[in-house]
């Protein structure tokens, strides 16, 4: 009888039995007459990125919203594994939770969404999408224009 440690578990052997191991990135095959080990490639990793185009807008990454119209901004995002997506307003992270301002995020694709913009939604935003291989990020500027009334 012997042991082969691959990763963080230990395969016994027996001459009777012939198990057969497999880990993330090893396999350890047992037979009667040998032992052996090769090397499985890793799983792939994709670094994140984000594939914004703002160019139909006349200013880069600027977009111009008039008041009280709904904004909704659909980002493709690629990376394996699939990246995690924060959108941010300043230092503020906006939610996937229903509401005004949010954000819908799906495996490739992400949407920054505005119902009735106003004033106060003016500013910068950000877009962050990270996974093991890395880190992509995007600014935009939101500008809104129209008629403003004060009460």
């Amino acid at each position: 009888m012997f042991h082969a440690k691959v990763g963080v578990a230990i395969v016994t052997y027996h001459p009777l039995t012939l198990p057969i191991y497999y880990s993330v990135f090893n396999t350890v095959i047992i037979t009667q007459d040998h032992l052996s080990l090769s090397d499985i490639p890793p799983p792939l990793t994709d670094p994140p990125k984000i594939h914004l185009d703002t160019s139909s807008t006349g200013s880069k990454n600027t977009i111009v919203v008039v008041a009280g119209n709904k904004l909704r901004l659909d980002v493709e995002i690629t990376g394996e594994p699939v990246p995690t997506v924060c959108w941010m307003k300043g230092d503020t992270v906006i939610s996937e939770a229903e509401g005004r301002v949010r954000v819908e995020t799906r495996t490739t694709l992400s949407s920054f969404v505005i119902e009735g913009a106003e004033r106060p939604d003016e500013g910068q935003y950000s877009i962050i999408v990270t996974n093991p291989a890395g880190e992509d990020r995007a600014e935009l500027t939101v500008k809104i224009v129209g008629q403003w009334y004060s009460l």
